[in-house]
């Protein structure tokens, strides 16, 4: 069964992916990670709708300054101590590095890799604004009571600064892909 969406505009109809394509211009999907589950699940959600929609990838790790507070009762500024945390990211570039290469070869779309420091939230959405993002895909761990209150909710704060919308997939729930197979591309005779 064919199903084709008619245009506002009085345009002949098209198929629904098509007609979807048009309205939704995602070119560009910035994926935070901290290289866990739940981000690796954000990452298969991005990925998904970037071969959907022949976006490119842009994959974030923000390295999170080791001294958050004040050391000795004076309050530093990133770089004038000598923090252990960005010792590690040579490593850590590298890592992001093959995640996207994997990434690319899975999804068949674009993709890479940018690594910076500083408070994630204020980074991811620095990020989005660089990147002229269209869409960022985030996973949230859930935290909740008093681990909400004590660590805070970086996927909350970045949507209530990201300069563009932003898709929040959580550790448990409903997965929107887990019934469909992996997406084919248009150049793939059927």
């Amino acid at each position: 069964m064919n199903i084709l969406v008619a245009q506002p505009s009085g345009a002949p109809a098209q198929p629904p992916q098509k007609f979807v394509r048009e309205l939704l211009r995602l070119r560009t999907v910035l994926v935070p990670t901290d290289f866990s589950e739940h981000s690796c699940k954000a990452r298969e959600y991005a990925f998904r709708l970037a071969q959907q929609f022949g976006s490119t990838l842009v994959l974030l790790h923000v390295i999170e300054p080791a001294y958050p507070f004040p050391v000795d009762g004076v309050m530093h500024f990133p770089g004038e101590l000598d923090d252990p945390s960005l010792a590690r990211r040579p490593v850590v570039e590298k890592e992001l590095a093959r995640l996207a290469d994997i990434t690319a070869k899975q999804a068949c779309v674009p993709v890479r890799s940018k690594v910076c420091s500083g408070r994630a939230y204020e980074e991811i959405t620095a990020a989005a604004r660089a990147e002229n993002a269209d869409l960022i895909v985030i996973a949230t761990h859930g935290y909740t009571g008093l681990k909400h209150v004590v660590l805070g909710s970086t996927a909350e704060r970045v949507v209530r600064h990201a300069p563009c919308p932003v898709l929040v997939v959580r550790e448990q729930g409903h997965d929107l892909f887990s019934e469909l197979p992996a997406a084919k591309s248009e150049e793939t005779p059927p």
